[in-house]
């Protein structure tokens, strides 16, 4: 997520603020449709977390990185991003 700051007569300027994770699809290969409230993380995603997210399951991962004593994953505790994630395939039966 980046916020962006206008003013006039001069270039934008851009920020990294944070990021977030929503697995799109569930362990049998199907699009988890649903509402999410997703907490955002601080600053620019890690590389070797980025790396590491396809091999885990990304909340326990997330999790156990966080209570380590120097990770560098920290909640913003001010915001959070709502998502609706719908399969289109699926809207009929979802109804």
């Amino acid at each position: 997520m980046r916020s962006v700051t206008f003013k006039k007569k001069v270039i934008p300027v851009f920020k990294n603020i944070g990021w977030t994770v929503l697995p799109v699809f569930s362990s049998n290969g199907y699009v988890q449709s649903g509402i999410y409230q997703l907490p955002i993380f601080d600053g620019s995603v890690p590389k070797d977390v980025i790396e590491q997210l396809p091999l885990n399951d990304p909340w326990p991962f997330l999790m156990e990185l966080m209570e380590k004593k120097k990770s560098r994953i920290k909640y913003l505790k001010t915001m959070s991003a709502i998502v609706r994630l719908l399969d289109s395939q699926r809207e009929v039966i979802l109804l």
